[in-house]
């Protein structure tokens, strides 16, 4: 158990002890700690992440081949669903626009399901979680030929984490595979719950359960908005689940 959750648990039993009177400064530590503690769930398929591009030169090698390991239908299920790790010659290298944009953001994926982000973005992830993710160089360019400015890389995330409270969360739960084919859904309050217990300190993950699902901590996100880069945006905030004293 984190510093934070043993001293507010130490202050919920004095607190008990003083009488039903504190019940709101109670509530309130209660308060605190879910703001304190934050994992946000994050959303690459919505809209305005996805970028159409050509990919002449990696689709010339591995094409559309029905029931190969390698071929790009299976390599895009590995891009999204970051199911294993890649290899350098797995990844595009040259991206070609498919159309003019006047601005390009920090971070989307590309035609095939591909994860793509900037320099600055890459720096700060491969700070918090040395050595855990993978990035690889490649160029993106109009189709006139002009080099959008990066550098660009392209990210594979394959570390895992079980985390969520499913009781205590709304997601749809797959019937069939409920260990690997969950999705979040979300209205507009927080209702999924996580265990930081649960937790082995990553600071960008998958969920278990959730197959192509993407998750940060809230010391990513502080990073990202200190330095004013958009990563996946319409993140929304997971609570935390609260232990109790015995």
């Amino acid at each position: 158990m984190t510093g934070i959750s043993t001293r507010v648990l130490r202050a919920r039993t004095t607190v008990l002890r003083a009488g039903p009177r504190c019940g709101i400064l109670w509530m309130f530590l209660l308060y605190v700690l879910r703001i304190l503690r934050v994992t946000y769930i994050f959303h690459p398929m919505g809209p305005g992440n996805i970028v159409g591009v050509a990919t002449p030169e990696w689709d010339a090698e591995f094409g559309i081949i029905a029931g190969e390991d390698h071929g790009a239908a299976a390599l895009s299920g590995v891009f999204r669903y970051g199911l294993r790790s890649l290899k350098c010659n797995e990844v595009p290298q040259r991206l070609i626009a498919n159309e003019t944009r006047k601005k390009w953001y920090d971070s989307f994926l590309i035609t095939g399901s591909l994860s793509v982000v900037r320099e600055p973005v890459k720096d700060i992830i491969e700070g918090l979680d040395p050595g855990v993710h993978q990035f690889f160089p490649l160029t993106i360019e109009t189709k006139r030929g002009k080099m959008i400015e990066g550098p660009w890389f392209a990210m594979n995330v394959t570390a895992r984490q079980d985390s969520v409270v499913m009781e205590q969360s709304s997601v749809n739960v797959n019937k069939r595979f409920p260990d690997e084919l969950c999705s979040f859904f979300h209205d507009g309050e927080d209702r999924v719950t996580v265990d930081a217990g649960r937790q082995s300190g990553l600071h960008l993950w998958r969920e278990q359960r959730f197959r192509g699902s993407l998750l940060g901590s809230d010391a990513l996100m502080a990073e990202l908005k200190a330095q004013k880069l958009r990563f996946f945006p319409r993140a929304f905030r997971a609570l935390d689940l609260l232990v109790e004293a015995d």
